[in-house]
């Protein structure tokens, strides 16, 4: 008896701080599901409680002893040999207590509010409690409440780093879940205002398209108002995939187009007053060692290496040969053109063959992985 007028007492303090944040729509979520007060396990509704004397009781607790609600909500528990945990907000103590307690009553207060807050780091936490107590009975439940509060827009920034956190973590239950739903939406929201990108958007998008999302990458790439800095990640991952997927080679040949049109136009000797000359290109960067670390990466493949990779690299390296006459450029393509083939004469062999350098080294000089000039290591990738 006890533990139901406790676990009464908890709903109403739960109502209580939640009234401020609810969802909008009468807390519906997707698939129909209805806030705290339309019912859940064992009828375990807030506004069961509040019909059924909770209120009264509540005012009754509030009328004595000293101190704020929380603290004799605290001190109520401390009687009972309950404690609150060191949860990021006094809510998910709650619901940790209100966990502990159980029941349908329990049950019916854990699913009415993960079907109503707009603050993810709930969301998540209420996952982590049921998904310990009933396995994967409420993952559609979590997977609708994770999809409801990444799509509101006029979510309060609240500046707890647990919220921010928490909505980051969304994303992460969509992958845990395996769910591929989202995509349409996360497509929506992959670029922020500034033209950055939405780091949960972006990963959520890899786990769903793999290498596809290079297409999504080409439409930004070619014809979104992006900053530089998310041009160069999309870079990043065309390399990955270039010679594999034909978006990414568009993308890699429109940025080698790019470097040999600045080599081509360098002045031989630098101005007056600045570093560099030919060789540098665009704020700062070197189109030569650019347009290196593309050559390098080519003849780089994994351990199984088929006869389709090694003509996708090829087919690209023509693509590269048709942007410049570059003297020096185009002995490089000639050796990557030689190692390709060397390749291609035998794909089971290809661990056989020498290392391979675009550049001969001196004696004892380090080799590392590739040829140098990537993205963010002085390349201007």
């Amino acid at each position: 008896m006890k533990n139901i007028w406790l676990i009464a007492v908890l709903s109403l303090v739960i109502a209580e701080t939640s009234w401020g944040q609810q969802r909008p729509g009468g807390g519906q979520r997707p698939g129909g599901g209805q806030r705290p007060g339309g019912g859940g396990p064992g009828g375990g509704g807030l506004g069961d409680f509040f019909r059924n004397g909770g209120a009264d009781m509540l005012r009754g607790m509030q009328g004595g002893g000293g101190g704020d609600w929380q603290s004799r909500i605290q001190g109520m528990m401390s009687q009972r040999g309950m404690t609150f945990n060191e949860a990021p907000t006094l809510r998910m103590s709650l619901f940790e207590v209100v966990d502990r307690i159980g029941g349908p009553k329990a049950e019916g207060i854990l699913i009415g509010e993960l079907n109503a807050t707009l603050r993810g780091a709930e969301v998540v936490f209420l996952d982590q409690l049921l998904t310990k107590k009933f396995g994967d009975k409420y993952q559609k439940d979590v997977i609708n409440a994770a999809q409801a509060i990444l799509l509101e827009e006029t979510i309060e920034d609240t500046g707890f780093r647990s919220d921010a956190r928490g909505t980051d973590q969304l994303w992460g239950l969509l992958r845990k879940y395996e769910d591929k739903t989202f995509a349409d939406q996360a497509q929506g929201m992959l670029v922020n205002d500034e033209g950055g990108f939405n780091r949960g958007a972006r990963d959520y998008l890899n786990f769903v398209l793999g290498e596809n999302i290079m297409y999504v990458y080409q439409e930004l790439y070619e014809g979104s108002d992006v900053t530089d800095d998310t041009k160069r990640s999309i870079r990043e991952a065309a390399g990955r995939y270039m010679g594999e997927n034909d978006a990414a080679n568009a993308i890699v040949t429109s940025r080698f187009q790019e470097v040999m049109d600045e080599l081509a136009n360098q002045p031989a000797e630098p101005a007056e007053g600045q570093e560099g000359g030919r060789g540098r290109g665009r704020g700062g960067s070197n189109p030569r060692r650019t347009a290196e670390y593309y050559l390098g990466r080519l003849p780089e493949m994994g351990r199984e290496v088929s006869a389709e990779e090694i003509a996708g690299r090829q087919k690209l390296l023509g693509n590269f040969r048709s942007t410049t006459n570059d003297p020096e450029m185009v002995a490089m393509m000639d050796k990557v053109g030689e190692r390709l083939n060397a390749m291609a004469a035998d794909p089971t062999k290809v661990r056989e063959l020498p290392r391979f350098s675009l550049r001969e080294r001196p004696e004892g000089e380090r080799r590392g992985r590739g040829t140098g000039g990537g993205p963010g290591r002085g390349g201007g990738q």
